[in-house]
């Protein structure tokens, strides 16, 4: 260490005289807060307020000292509202820096000292930095690269002396401190806080935790983040006593909390770890609180900290509120109960599943990238950044839940796991993992363990062994940094001038929804069976569907995200998963356009009617998969498949919900139809499991399936529709005539897909509904046909293989076209088709009665 490091000035006697009185510069009345060091001074200038090793400085030695610095940085031409860059690791000289440039109204830039070059660079750059301070035991290599940049950084005792300003009061919207945030996900980004926002920060946290004159806080962590910065300002204000540490050393620290020589300490998880790692017996009583953040706790930590009987307060914060935000009281180690309820200046509200924070210390309001929730008690439930969660094949999967899993490896130490694009699963999970010394685990081998206990989903398609994880000077995971060894971009912007700005930026407002492209594709061909006086009328029509069915998408959208918020079961995201595919939304359209011959509009009742009509049919998809034991549903795996058959039929139930509750809420009078339409659907289905597996021609028995299934929800959202229209009684029993036909038709069109479509098209393996045991219309036609019994002997050999060679696929699908069983379908598709528009002929001459028309043509002649 260079000479220049030392600063003898700094070591002062235990015994001094308490700095002189110097006049206060007047504040405005009520907007400003006096200087906190010199209030202590005038309050209690003996008691000891800053403690480093041996050195002890009163709170007039550190009054005495700030202004002496106060004078050098004054006479070097430190002004109020300048932007001061101070590096170094933690000192007493670094903390009288810091309340010297309080003192004269500047505001601090800590900077990172083992940051290198090009960092240091690009934050001198983007904070507006004028000047840089150096502080004592600053290493030669970053010394050297910040004097390189600015050849004028020098220590502050090496500033021209000058006399010390008198007091100057504190405006509370006077920027104070210029923070950059930890860049665990990516590159720090500077933040601007107040004095209002330490001041309300400082004494919410005295609230929770308690304040006691002879507190004595340990700071060990960085000074250029806030956790370790806070301690500075929350000792001022209080008047208590900081305990400098220029770095967490895990014997030095334990030391000090043995021997009882404070009784506050700031800790995160990894260094709580290290201090209890091989420990026995709880650390003595004088210690009542230690402040745990920065990073989630692992439930071991939290388990090791019950045994110890650890004063643990777990807390929720960040750089943007000048560090706590909730925290819940020391000692208080309840399952289940979250971070807490917020701290006294501070409102924490959940909006989408993200939390943000309003009142003093957000200066306004801060959107967070965590994603969580507040419970019946006021408590915050933090589930993670946003950054640390994925949505693969539709799940959105929580990234450290893999890490703890992989945690629990025995040959493992730690793990990160990141999200790599993905084109046909969206993203999918990837692990960096250190093992063990002298432990060497395959991928393969830590992929299965991720399989047995989270699924198929949640496996980490590639596993990288490391020696060790790179990691912030926190100690928190740098993830940013991990994505660059996988070749992956940071996953957010840094938005990195926005900080400053006094107002949080609003988010880019979310994409609308676009109507699905299957009903785009339907109502394409419902134009090519549009009368003239339709077709001439088709763009004004279109545009007035196109309003009804985006804000149709959006009512969608915004069920599948309530039910898939965070912190919703699983149950919740299974009908997400569902709901965020796009469908024909065949149900709904009826039910507008139904509305629509009576001449309403899509109103909130007609908006319900039409949502819950979608809804039940979702239901019955999430249980249908399930009961057939599909795998995939509308291009992607099933949800039974991605969450477990347990969350699908608890899904579909949650989804039932939903639009029984809709409809007695809109209009209670269709409440009643709704229900026997679901009792309906459940007998079929049971009629249908009852049969499956059995190759009994039963035409009659197939029917009541069909209009069970599918006829019956049709019939219901056109009669309901009608009703809400104002159309008379015969009129929506038409309708339901009309819909019950419809049903018919599109399920028998459905057979036909199955059986002769285009996989590529229709999304379904031929012979689908065969495999899962059901006998549609065209096998009974061709079974009946089949008087040599040939047929009949194929399927049943065709129903006993696992996998049947393609051949015999083939083979018995060309014995049916052969029987004339597809052809036979078409025909009763058609038929019921035209008792569908035999029904609507009975309803008023109107643009909507011709699209619905036009509708139920293109369901018959459809080829998805």
């Amino acid at each position: 260490m260079t000479s220049d490091l030392r600063e003898p000035p700094l070591r002062a006697p235990r015994e001094r005289s308490a700095a002189q009185p110097l006049p206060a510069s007047p504040g405005p009345a009520g907007e400003a807060v006096p200087n906190p060091v010199w209030s202590t001074c005038l309050a209690r200038p003996k008691h000891p307020t800053l403690v480093s090793g041996d050195l002890v400085w009163s709170a007039g030695d550190l009054a005495a000292a700030v202004q002496r610095f106060a004078g050098r940085l004054a006479a070097a031409g430190v002004r109020p509202g300048e932007r001061v860059a101070l590096c170094g690791p933690p000192s007493p000289s670094y903390a009288i820096a810091l309340h010297a440039l309080g003192w004269v109204g500047a505001a601090a830039v800590p900077l990172d000292p083992n940051a290198p070059r090009e960092e240091l660079e690009r934050n001198l750059a983007v904070a507006g930095v004028s000047r840089i301070l150096l502080s004592h035991g600053l290493g030669a290599a970053t010394r050297d690269a910040l004097r390189e940049l600015d050849p004028q950084a020098a220590f502050v005792h090496q500033l021209p002396l000058g006399p010390a300003p008198a007091e100057r009061f504190w405006p509370l919207e006077e920027p104070r401190l210029v923070l950059f945030t930890s860049g665990s996900s990516g590159e720090p980004t500077p933040v601007e806080l107040t004095t209002g926002q330490l001041v309300f920060s400082a004494f919410g946290s005295a609230v929770r935790l308690g304040h006691d004159p002879g507190d004595r806080w340990l700071a060990c962590l960085p000074f250029h983040h806030v956790g370790g910065l806070s301690i500075l300002y929350r000792c001022a204000f209080y008047g208590t006593t900081v305990v400098v540490e220029p770095r967490f050393h895990t014997e030095r620290v334990s030391r000090l909390l043995e021997l009882g020589e404070v009784s506050l300490v700031s800790l995160v998880p990894t260094q709580l770890a290290r201090l209890l790692e091989g420990r026995e017996r709880p650390f003595p009583k004088t210690l009542r609180a230690v402040l745990l953040g920065g990073d989630a706790a692992p439930q071991e930590l939290l388990d090791r900290c019950r045994e110890l009987e650890v004063p643990v307060a777990l807390t929720w914060g960040m750089t943007e509120t000048a560090s706590q935000v909730a925290t819940r009281s020391p000692g208080d180690l309840t399952p289940g109960v979250g971070v807490g309820p917020p701290l006294p200046f501070a409102r924490v509200v959940s909006e989408a599943g993200l939390l943000a924070v309003r009142g003093p210390v957000a200066r306004g309001e801060v959107r967070t990238r965590d994603l969580g929730s507040i419970d019946a008690w006021g408590r915050i439930h933090v589930e993670g950044r946003r950054e640390e969660f994925i949505v693969s094949g539709g799940e959105t999967v929580s990234l450290r839940e893999i890490e703890r899993a992989l945690g629990q490896h025995p040959d493992l130490s730690e793990a990160c796991v990141l999200g790599r694009p993905d084109l046909r699963w969206g993203e999918r999970p990837v692990a960096l993992v250190a093992p063990r010394v002298g432990r060497s685990p395959s991928a393969e081998e830590l992929r299965d363990w991720i399989r047995e206990r989270l699924g198929r989903i949640k496996t980490p398609e590639e596993v990288r062994f490391v020696e060790a994880l790179p990691r912030t000077p926190l100690g928190k995971l740098a993830r940013g940094e991990a994505r660059a060894s996988f070749g992956l971009a940071p996953r957010r912007a840094t938005g990195a001038l926005q900080a400053l700005s006094k107002e949080t930026p609003e988010p880019p407002e979310a994409p609308r929804p676009d109507p699905p492209l299957a009903l785009l594709h339907l109502m394409a061909a419902a134009e090519l069976h549009a009368p003239t006086a339709l077709r001439e009328r088709f763009d004004e029509v279109r545009e007035t569907l196109h309003e009804d069915l985006l804000r149709l998408e959006q009512g969608i959208l915004e069920v599948g995200q309530d039910l898939g918020a965070p912190a919703r079961p699983p149950a919740g995201h299974a009908a997400k998963h569902l709901l965020e595919r796009p469908g024909k939304r065949v149900r709904p359209l009826c039910a507008i356009l139904a509305a629509r011959m009576g001449g309403r509009s899509l109103d909130e009742a007609v908006h319900a009617v039409a949502l819950a009509g979608e809804l039940v049919h979702a239901a019955t998809l999430l249980h249908d998969d399930v009961i057939d034991e599909g795998d995939e549903r509308r291009g992607a795996p099933a949800s039974r498949v991605v969450f477990s058959n347990s969350a699908s039929v608890l899904a579909g139930d949650y989804l039932f919900a939903d639009a029984l509750t809709r409809v007695a809420e809109a209009e209670p009078s269709l409440l009643r139809g709704l229900l026997a339409v679901i009792s309906e659907m459940v007998e079929a289905e049971a009629l249908q499991l009852a049969r499956r597996g059995k190759l009994e021609i039963d035409r009659v028995a197939y029917m009541r399936v069909l209009r069970g299934k599918t006829g019956a929800l049709f019939r219901w959202v056109f009669s309901a529709g009608g009703r809400l229209g104002g159309l008379d009684e015969e009129q929506c029993e038409a309708l339901g005539r009309a819909g019950d036909a419809l049903g018919l038709a599109f399920q028998l069109t459905d057979d036909v897909l199955d059986l002769a479509g285009d996989p590529d098209v229709t999304g379904k393996d031929a012979l689908a509904d065969l495999h899962q045991g059901k006998l549609t219309w065209p096998f009974l036609v061709a079974l009946e046909a089949d008087e040599e019994g040939a047929l009949q002997a194929e399927l049943e050999a065709l129903l006993a293989s696992s996998d049947p060679p393609p051949e015999r696929v083939r083979g018995v699908v060309e014995r049916v076209i052969a029987a004339g069983g597809v052809e036979a379908t078409r025909r009763r598709a058609a038929e019921e088709g035209a008792r569908a528009l035999a029904e609507l002929a009975r309803l008023p001459s109107c643009w909507a009665r011709w699209l619905l028309e036009s509708v139920v043509r293109a369901v018959v002649e459809r080829s998805q």
